[in-house]
């Protein structure tokens, strides 16, 4: 007796739980409707003006390509089949990645950023902050079936950078030894440590829609699958990317 008193209560205490939390659903037919429009009360963030591309709606992530037309047309029409010219650059302020040859811009897309970039300097593993400086792509992979974040191409950085592995010797953040390590993985252009208190597993990577707002990595540079698809394959282990 006394258990079926129990488990009434407990269910009464659920029934009205429910009932409270409806009253916000009542006018939404469609649940995953709903949780989007959650999701971006709580997450998205203003979009500042975007000079170079289209403006983005304020809310959502927005695929711009400029021009629109394939890399390989654009390297025919150049007449460009070496790979040692290839280089990235990455424009923080604009959100946009500029794929060159040399010092000629071919083609620029829109990127997305980690979540907290806006709010200053990358520092340490787990702020959420895009890092700048001079890097190199030092790992790429290929993932079929595509996932959920980090989409179909993967193109690991070369973070810790010289500059952060400097600033964190300076504050006490690594040692002598692991700043020696970062400076020869530069030397060799090989993976830097990936256990220091700078953070870890920066790099460029597929998985954007449009339903993701302006910035939503972990501190990676987010873009379109089919974006990074079509650079991935004219970029190789050394390749120098730098970001500002």
């Amino acid at each position: 007796m006394k258990k079926r008193y129990i488990a009434a209560v407990i269910l009464a205490i659920a029934v009205f739980i429910v009932i409270i939390n409806l009253k916000d659903v009542r006018e939404v037919k469609d649940a995953t409707v709903y949780a989007k429009q959650k999701a971006q009360e709580f997450f998205v963030k203003e979009d500042k003006k975007w000079e170079n591309n289209e403006e983005p709606s304020k809310k959502v992530h927005l695929r711009s390509v400029k021009p629109d037309i394939p890399l390989d047309e654009i390297l025919k029409g150049k007449n460009i089949d070496n790979k040692d010219g290839f280089n990235i650059f990455i424009d923080l302020d604009k959100r946009t990645l500029y794929f060159k040859y040399n010092e000629e811009i071919l083609k620029q897309y829109v990127i997305s950023a980690g979540k907290k970039t806006d709010e200053g300097k990358k520092e340490t593993e787990g702020d959420y902050k895009t890092p700048v400086g001079n890097f190199y792509i030092c790992g790429k992979e290929v993932y079929n079936p595509p996932k959920t974040y980090l989409g179909s191409r993967w193109m690991m950085l070369s973070y810790p950078g010289l500059e952060a592995a400097e600033e964190g010797l300076e504050k006490g953040m690594i040692s002598q030894e692991q700043y020696n390590l970062i400076k020869k993985s530069y030397q060799d252009k090989t993976i830097p440590p990936q256990t220091t208190k700078l953070g870890s597993y920066i790099g460029i990577h597929g998985g954007a829609t449009p339903d993701y707002p302006k910035d939503w990595t972990a501190g990676c540079i987010g873009m379109y699958n089919q974006d990074i698809e079509e650079i991935y394959a004219y970029v190789e282990n050394g390749t120098k990317v730098v970001i500002r």
